[in-house]
């Protein structure tokens, strides 16, 4: 599965968190607060909020 994992690409399936806000601009004592807004596992999506 190496040809198709590993790259955020067309065609390439995809593990992905993405969050409420920015882990990088966030300060450490603030990461907890970041909550998942969509997950996405083997190019679908799994998780979702409104």
């Amino acid at each position: 599965m190496e040809d198709r994992k590993g790259i955020l690409k067309p065609g390439y399936l995809a593990d992905v968190v993405v969050l409420s806000g920015d882990i990088e601009a966030c300060a450490a004592e603030d990461i907890a607060a970041l909550a998942p807004k969509l997950t996405i596992c083997d190019g679908r999506i799994t998780y979702e909020t409104a």
